[in-house]
């Protein structure tokens, strides 16, 4: 393919793409069952279930008033089951922590500080295993060198 030429005072008139946040997140599950279960686990935490559709053979929009859709269906032989993880800000982490205890939700540790991002945070798993981070909105993420992104 031939790369094309952009003369330079057209260039500098493009304006860079600008993320805008994050669209939807999707998530796989191995059956309609796990589907239901996932979907109660969501609406738990606070997510209302908008939207259900026949794409992909079946498939639940949840979603919160202030971020993104989580879309989830039932997998197909081309699809690895879930996500690594998804994390979410919450207003009060202690009492969502107390919240979800107290409806039968396991955590992997109780709320925690983490000193090179200055966050505290929460891991949980959903009902199928995977890993979901809950964020205190009352600590931001710290601009650092110690802040080490994984992927």
């Amino acid at each position: 393919m031939k790369e094309q030429y952009i003369p330079q005072d057209v260039e500098k008139k493009m304006k860079k793409p600008r993320l805008l946040g994050i669209d939807h997140i999707e998530i796989i599950v191995k059956d309609a069952e796990s589907m239901e279960a996932m979907i109660d686990f969501y609406r738990k935490m606070g997510f209302e279930l908008t939207l259900r559709t026949d794409h992909h053979g079946g498939s639940a929009e949840i979603s919160i008033p202030s971020g993104p859709v989580v879309e989830m269906h039932v997998g197909s032989r081309q699809e690895v089951i879930g996500i690594n993880h998804v994390a979410y800000v919450i207003d009060d982490l202690d009492k969502a922590y107390e919240y979800l205890v107290s409806h039968h939700v396991k955590f992997a540790d109780p709320p925690t500080f983490v000193h090179s991002t200055g966050r505290r945070l929460a891991n949980l798993r959903d009902t199928e295993g995977w890993r979901v981070q809950l964020i205190d909105a009352k600590t931001p993420r710290q601009e650092s060198d110690e802040c080490i992104t994984q992927t």
